[in-house]
């Protein structure tokens, strides 16, 4: 309690006021005494100076009524002539103790060489240790016949005595001054402590992050002085907050928009920041990881060690890392990097991922798109080739079968035809220079065009073809030649891998917010690990099949690519030998 500022400026201050009372009482009170014996003694010369006045015998009646006056206090009057033989005396008794005690003789000598009148001397008593007062007085100086009147009271118990009369006024007096220093050191503590008060209130506010707040104090002291220095610091300091709040919200949003991975390692081994692409990458949730040692995550992908090094040897570690996650494989390069203070001491670490498992798959997709291509290109150019030798050699003399190597030279010129017209349509609907132009046009009309030119192929293995429209026009923002090859290629493959005498369905929904396309057979069907890769450049599901219908192997790709730039999705569902749905679903929200 005794800590708090209000003791430390009222304590000191009425230590102050009572030594200052005290002090200033001792120096009255000595004063006062001093004061007081003269005039005691001015008082008794006084009354004595009249003894000059009287005669011998009125002198003594005179005397011994100064004497007798005061009841209170023990007073002697002697009368001494210049042999120093004592004439008269209030108390001849005790003279000669007197005289002994107070050695008179001494100070009448004094007298006798003195012009003055009078001699005073303070004598402190044997026996009572109280100080009285002798007074001397020299009587009828001009006559030859001088008497002395040695007068003795006690000077002591005179001042006690009045010093009690005067006792309540000092006891008083220090009460109320030390009442009103009391009153003055609590006004001065609260006109320090109400605005400190305000100080600590706006500073405990501005420490939990409330810079708003600002000190309203009309004072020109010192305070005055500090609260504008605290007001110009709070604006200070809330401007660097900002300042540093924006650039802290900028770098976050960098590093959770970049592509790379970012965890930073405190020098204690603790995760301090993990951005989005790390979380993604790594598959794992910052919550979760945030706050923990690094060994707990990293420690599955060999990377302790490397972090472990570049914490406590400052060593850089750069490597591609291979891991699965989520039954998937990721490939990703990893750079550990110590971070270094201005003193050139490690304080943490930071571990930059960059995911290439994109890139590596592209780099796959390419080499078996480059293998795919050259294999398709080379079986029908090598039969071509092989066909058209044997014609232009001569040997074949028997127009029939010449007749038969032509036609096989035209059936591979043609499959190559296809699978260059493939091509060149996929890298068009691939390209993102080429603009796809969209217009509003009847679906129903497209799908029946494209089921009057496949009828015939249709009506080779005896297939029915069925169709089905909830709307008899069917109206949406689109690219009719996509949409045509759309139907060419699902519609086809469904007459191309159907069994003899089967039936292809094509339904048209026209809902609420989508429009759905179905195109259903009962042909073979497609195993479920296939499903996924079916729309993969030269995948084929039945490669005996396509070879025989003269499949390039890019139709359902163009298909996906086509729906992808009409913002749709396709969905297929299949069970071998039961046959396959291909669903395809255009929202219409878009377009609205």
């Amino acid at each position: 309690m005794f800590r708090s500022f209000r003791w430390i400026i009222i304590i000191p201050f009425m230590i102050l006021v009572l030594l200052s009372t005290m002090l200033i009482s001792s120096i009255w009170e000595n004063w006062y005494k001093s004061d007081i014996k003269q005039l005691i003694q001015a008082n008794w010369i006084k009354q004595i100076s009249f003894a000059d006045k009287f005669t011998e015998y009125d002198l003594y009646t005179y005397l011994d009524f100064l004497a007798n006056d005061s009841e209170t206090y023990e007073i002697s009057i002697d009368v001494i002539d210049k042999q120093e033989q004592l004439k008269w005396s209030t108390d001849a008794n005790n003279f000669q103790q007197r005289v002994n005690d107070y050695r008179t003789d001494y100070y009448i000598e004094i007298l006798k060489n003195s012009e003055e009148r009078y001699y005073a001397k303070e004598i402190s008593d044997i026996d009572t240790n109280f100080i009285s007062s002798i007074l001397i007085y020299k009587k009828d100086q001009a006559i030859n016949d001088s008497q002395y009147i040695v007068l003795t009271y006690p000077m002591e118990q005179m001042l006690i005595d009045n010093m009690k009369n005067k006792l309540p006024i000092v006891k008083f007096m220090i009460v109320l001054l030390t009442a009103i220093g009391l009153m003055l050191s609590v006004y001065i503590w609260r006109s320090i402590s109400r605005p400190l008060n305000k100080i600590n209130t706006i500073t405990t506010r501005v420490a939990q992050g409330q810079y708003e707040y600002k000190l309203v104090i009309n004072r020109q002291d010192e305070i005055g002085i500090l609260a504008n220095t605290l007001n110009q610091m709070i604006e200070a300091i809330s401007k660097q907050v900002t300042e540093i709040s924006e650039e802290k919200s900028k770098l976050e949003g960098l590093l959770n928009n970049l592509l790379s991975g970012v965890i930073l390692i405190s020098q204690d081994g603790r995760i301090q920041y993990v951005n989005r692409s790390a979380e993604k990458i790594l598959h794992v949730h910052r919550a979760s990881i945030i706050g923990f040692h690094y060994q707990d995550l990293l420690e599955e992908y060999g990377l302790r060690s490397h972090v472990d090094k570049a914490l406590n040897k400052g060593e850089n570690y750069q490597e591609q890392l291979t891991f699965k996650k989520a039954n998937i494989i990721h490939v990703a390069d990893v750079n550990i990097l110590p971070i270094r203070n201005i003193n050139r001491l490690i304080h943490s670490v930071i571990v930059v991922l960059y995911d290439i498992s994109e890139i590596k798959r592209l780099e796959q997709v390419r080499t078996e798109f480059v293998a795919n291509v050259s294999h398709e290109l080379k079986t029908p150019i090598t039969s071509i080739r092989g066909f058209a030798e044997t014609i232009v050699d001569g040997t074949i003399e028997d127009k029939d079968t010449t007749l038969e190597f032509i036609k096989i030279i035209y059936k591979e010129a043609d499959r190559l035809s296809k699978l260059v017209h493939d091509l060149l349509e996929l890298s068009k609907i691939e390209s993102n220079n080429v603009t796809i132009d969209k217009q509003y046009s009847d679906i129903v009309e497209i799908a029946n065009d494209v089921m009057a030119s496949l009828y015939n192929q249709a009506q080779k293995d005896n297939k029915q073809i069925t169709f089905y429209a909830n709307k008899p026009r069917i109206i949406h923002f689109v690219n009719v030649d996509c949409i045509k090859q759309l139907f060419i290629n699902l519609i086809g493959n469904a007459i191309d891998y159907s069994k003899e005498e089967s039936k292809i369905s094509i339904r048209i929904f026209d809902n609420d917010h989508d429009i759905v396309i179905e195109v259903e057979d009962n042909g073979f069907g497609i195993p479920e690990q296939d499903i996924n890769r079916i729309f993969e450049r030269f995948y084929r599901v039945h490669k005996d099949r396509s070879r025989v219908t003269g499949g390039t192997g890019l139709g359902l790709s163009i298909v996906k690519h086509i729906v992808e730039i009409h913002d749709g999705n396709i969905e297929v569902s299949s069970k071998v030998g039961v046959g396959t749905i291909f669903r395809v679903i255009f929202p219409k929200d878009l377009y609205k």
